[in-house]
């Protein structure tokens, strides 16, 4: 039979223990959510013609290659004749890399060299890249880059040194349900 000291060792030791085990259970990494596969419905952002807000339009990506198509549509500009393109013709994507729901988008020097400048068009640029990504699952925080290359703006106006989340006041129709209130 045990006495009262290895008992109290014994209890000590399986507190440490499972103390060890919350602190493994608390402090693991969630996993990643998984990237959507198969048809789903997006929302993708563009300008509106003021380059004052961006407005949703609603597209199917076949979900092959998520991400991907969802940047793809994007780039492909608007099909509502009342919105405006955010990213020049020709802007490529050369990655895409996800890690901790951020989402590292790697583009083609065009989008830089080609983009038409100033405040409201950088930041039309940028936020629709940004509001389009974060509205889809897996995605948090978006950054970024040229050509493999951290920039520290686009058009001279916004610091791209660092990750964007979902913008809710450049969206136009969030806007308006506010105004309602």
């Amino acid at each position: 039979m045990l006495g009262k000291k290895e008992l109290t060792r014994a209890g000590a030791i399986l507190i440490v223990l499972l103390a060890l085990l919350l602190i493994f259970l608390v402090m693991r990494p969630d996993p990643e959510p998984p990237v959507p596969t198969g048809e789903q419905e997006v929302e993708l952002y563009f300008a509106t013609p003021d380059a004052m807000y961006l407005q949703p339009e609603t597209r199917i990506v076949p979900g092959e290659d998520f991400y991907y198509e969802v940047l793809q549509e994007l780039i492909a500009g608007p099909q509502e004749e009342d919105l405006v393109r955010t990213i020049p013709e020709g802007t490529e994507i050369r990655e895409i890399v996800r890690e901790n729901e951020t989402a590292y988008l790697d583009f083609n020097h065009i989008l830089r060299d080609q983009h038409p400048g100033g405040s409201a068009g950088e930041r039309m640029t940028v936020y629709s890249i940004v509001n389009t990504m974060t509205a889809v699952p897996g995605i948090q925080q978006v950054y970024i880059l040229i050509e493999g290359e951290e920039i520290e703006t686009l058009a001279g106006h916004l610091d791209l040194t660092l990750n964007y989340t979902f913008n809710y006041d450049i969206v136009e129709k969030e806007n308006e349900e506010q105004q309602d209130e």
